[in-house]
């Protein structure tokens, strides 16, 4: 499989599992595109509500954390207010999956409008989140700002995790860092490159549960 599907693999046998280990919650999901993820994650869950934020144009900004070396940044530049809008083909899928009335789509920039819906809905009770917005600080606002109201045995799924071109991994690990309660499950960098994915997965609870899911995937 390309790295791709392998990536659309895991989230829906993630969603699955966390499907089976939890009650009923939001569906969250930070960096959107087509939503593909999201349609693949809240049919796992059978999910009654799927809170989605993203541009669906591209980056809007950038942080010095995401600055690889001089290339990097002007790769970086060039990408700010230029990706594709998808915003209608995100629309056209989640209709297409009888999804559109169960959705909820904040269209701008995460850094405010992820605080500003945390702010305004401070009762939501959330499954499982998707973090794939490839940048730094979109990442970190995302971590901050949500995992209050994971619910016992949720989890967080991030993409680009130890990816070579993005810093995901820094968010996730300064998350980490101030966070208790939570195990990280990274998928095997040994075997990674033939996988052709970096991701990992934050879930709200124990060691066991965690060796759980460890156990759920080696059977795989």
């Amino acid at each position: 499989m390309t790295p791709k599907q392998w990536h659309r693999y895991w989230i829906r046998e993630t969603a699955l599992f966390i499907g089976e280990h939890t009650d009923s919650g939001a569906f969250v999901e930070a960096g959107v595109k087509q939503g593909t993820s999201t349609v693949i994650s809240m049919q796992a869950l059978e999910g009654e509500r799927g809170v989605l934020f993203d541009t669906w144009r591209g980056f809007v900004h950038y942080s010095k954390q995401d600055i690889l070396n001089p290339n990097r940044e002007k790769r970086l530049k060039k990408r700010i207010g230029t990706g594709k809008n998808t915003y209608e083909d995100c629309r056209r899928s989640l209709k297409k999956n009888g999804l559109i009335d169960k959705c909820e789509m904040f269209r701008g920039d995460i850094l405010e409008t992820v605080p500003k819906f945390v702010s305004e809905n401070s009762d939501i009770k959330i499954q499982f989140m998707h973090a794939d917005t490839d940048l730094y600080m979109p990442t970190k606002v995302s971590l901050d700002c949500f995992s209050p109201f994971i619910i016992d045995k949720g989890a967080i799924f991030c993409h680009d995790f130890y990816d070579p071109k993005w810093q995901i991994h820094i968010a996730v690990e300064e998350f980490l860092e101030v966070s208790t309660g939570w195990q990280l499950f990274a998928f095997d960098p040994k075997i990674v490159k033939s996988l052709g994915l970096h991701a990992c997965v934050l879930f709200k609870g124990d060691e066991e549960y965690l060796n759980e899911f460890s156990d759920f995937v080696d059977a795989k």
